[in-house]
């Protein structure tokens, strides 16, 4: 699945999904998602607007750990797999 990067701001980065993919990849009754990036494994959990609108994930650690990797930088969306 290929995400992008959204920037809310500094220190507001997260992954935006997209609807289809949070429609096919993502069951409703899902509540948090794991991530392995790197060494790092995190559980972020999903809004419940993720499936509708909103289809991004936003948590501290993930941001902090897509600025680390400047994947967002300047605010600009970048995309990633």
């Amino acid at each position: 699945m290929v995400v992008k990067t959204q920037s809310k701001g500094r220190g507001q980065t997260g992954i935006h999904v997209g609807v289809t993919n949070a429609r096919r990849y993502f069951p409703k009754d899902t509540s948090t998602i794991e991530l392995q990036l790197d060494h790092l494994q995190i559980q972020c959990g999903l809004a419940p607007g993720f499936w509708h609108d909103q289809p991004e994930i936003y948590d501290p650690r993930l941001c902090a750990w897509l600025e680390s990797k400047n994947l967002s930088p300047n605010g600009h969306d970048s995309r990633w797999q």
